[in-house]
């Protein structure tokens, strides 16, 4: 995720992994057995340290304090057009219910998702940022505690 975040002015944000995962089976082995992930912010020479979806979070923290009482998107609106652009009724439920001051350059959206479909993706909120899943915050990822 090299360069996920390359709009929050000050922060930008590459996310670099490494897979320990073991592939010794049904022989003795000392492989640590997972995937790793980091995130740095070079500018500020901030980092964090876990799960994919930990480190984007802890990211969030830094960059975008108070991300977490964003509202949440419902599922039903979050449809995007064939060019994978917000649809209208997206962006007019942002607009209405979004702070002016997180509607800029970076900034994240969170939305209600379900399944397997429940990642934090890149450059995927109207202004270039993270669209975070609720799910996976508000449900209590291990990872967080």
């Amino acid at each position: 995720m090299d360069g996920a975040n390359t709009d929050t002015a000050g922060h930008d944000l590459t996310v670099l992994s490494a897979d320990l995962r073991c592939e010794h089976y049904g022989q003795p082995c000392q492989c640590v057995g997972d995937l790793m992930y980091r995130a740095i912010c070079e500018q500020c020479c901030w980092h964090a340290d876990g799960t994919e979806q930990h480190v984007v979070e802890a990211w969030h923290d830094h960059a975008w304090p108070g991300w977490g009482t964003l509202p949440t998107i419902p599922a039903a609106i979050t449809k995007r057009d064939d060019q994978n652009r917000p649809s209208k009724k997206l962006a007019a439920w942002i607009e209405e219910h979004y702070p002016a001051d997180w509607q800029v350059p970076g900034a994240p959206i969170i939305t209600e998702r379900s399944g397997l479909g429940t990642r934090h993706v890149p450059r995927r909120s109207p202004w270039g940022g993270f669209d975070l899943s609720a799910t996976t915050h508000r449900t209590g990822d291990p990872s967080h505690e």
